[in-house]
């Protein structure tokens, strides 16, 4: 698989010990609504925009100003902005360990 979509990589961050952060931004053009999409994952050392490829992401939205924290194994998201899809359902391994995060998740419209 290739790069998902057609996307280019926003941002990456760590958050936690074991996780970091990625979103990407849809590339579509200036017809196109703006859509963002965040991934939970181990840090992707190489070719990160590929391998985000073989992930689903957890948040589809039209804003990259999400506010993610991670303490310990639960990831809090406060997001003002539309959402287009989301999901508490993430999994992911790090160094062999398998992560399997608590999400709490909070959205209001602008």
């Amino acid at each position: 698989m290739g790069p998902p979509y057609d996307d280019a990589l926003l941002s990456a961050k760590q958050i936690g010990p074991d996780s970091w952060l990625y979103i990407t931004e849809y590339q579509g053009g200036a017809t196109v609504s703006d859509v963002y999409r965040y991934y939970l994952s181990a840090e992707l050392k190489t070719e990160p925009l590929k391998a985000l490829g073989h992930i689903a992401p957890f948040l589809t939205a039209d804003t990259a100003d999400a506010k993610v924290n991670k303490w310990g194994n639960r990831v809090s998201i406060n997001l003002s902005g539309k959402v287009y899809q989301f999901t508490s359902s993430v999994f992911y391994t790090s160094d062999g360990i398998a992560m399997t995060p608590s999400i709490d998740f909070t959205s209001r419209t602008p």
